[in-house]
């Protein structure tokens, strides 16, 4: 509990546990793998930074959960805004955290494909410039509480921005659903042939062992 062991080959206490911002690993979260940072979860940004009490949260809190309609993120950020304090604001920044992650794996699921699946390279560096600036402007948006610590504050900020925060996500949620069946339609005529012939492979053998067992 209090991140200090022994390491008794070298014959001195070290603070493993005690280590809790990777100065590298942040910076490259952010800019390398922005794009990715919220439509994954999120999850990857926090195991730098904090990383000690997000390992802790995520072993009392995420893992003892359930995951129907991410509640266990729900619970999760809602332990860590608490563990912050009691201005509205952290309740605020964690709640639409909570919210967007929940909503993000639909939308890369919905949206992905269609410019992964082309094969086409201008596609894709558009999907990842498009994602990266989009991911850091929705991250600024929501932090944004988390600052300003008042609901008041936070209205103000959010006007200025028309809301767009807010409703956008769920409008791309939305598209995405709608081009659920478009982006997986490849995938389920491939796998239905595969069904079918498989199938077809089963039921003969299926049959001779069914003639068999009445012998």
């Amino acid at each position: 509990m209090s991140g200090v062991a022994a390491d008794h080959a070298a014959d001195e206490y070290v603070h493993p546990r005690v280590v809790s911002l990777h100065a590298c690993g942040v910076p490259t979260c952010i800019w390398a793998h922005c794009a990715r940072l919220c439509l994954c979860g999120g999850w990857r940004l926090c195991r730098y930074w904090n990383a000690y009490t997000q390992s802790w949260l995520e072993r009392y809190f995420y893992l003892r959960n359930s995951q129907a309609f991410g509640l266990n993120r729900w619970v999760t950020l809602l332990a860590s805004a608490f563990w912050h304090g009691l201005f509205p604001g952290y309740y605020v920044t964690f709640g639409t955290m909570a919210a967007f992650m929940y909503l993000t794996p639909t939308i890369t699921a919905g949206i992905k494909p269609l410019f992964y699946r082309p094969r086409v390279l201008a596609l894709r560096v558009l999907f990842e410039v498009v994602t990266f600036f989009a991911t850091q402007w929705m991250f600024t948006f929501i932090m944004a509480p988390f600052n300003l610590y008042t609901l008041e504050a936070t209205a103000v900020a959010w006007a200025k921005w028309r809301y767009f925060g807010l409703w956008a996500p769920i409008v791309v949620y939305a598209v995405a659903m709608a081009l659920m069946p478009l982006s997986r339609g490849k995938g389920k005529g491939k796998g239905k042939g595969k069904g079918t012939k498989a199938a077809a492979a089963i039921e003969p053998a299926a049959a001779s062992d069914g003639e068999k067992k009445r012998k």
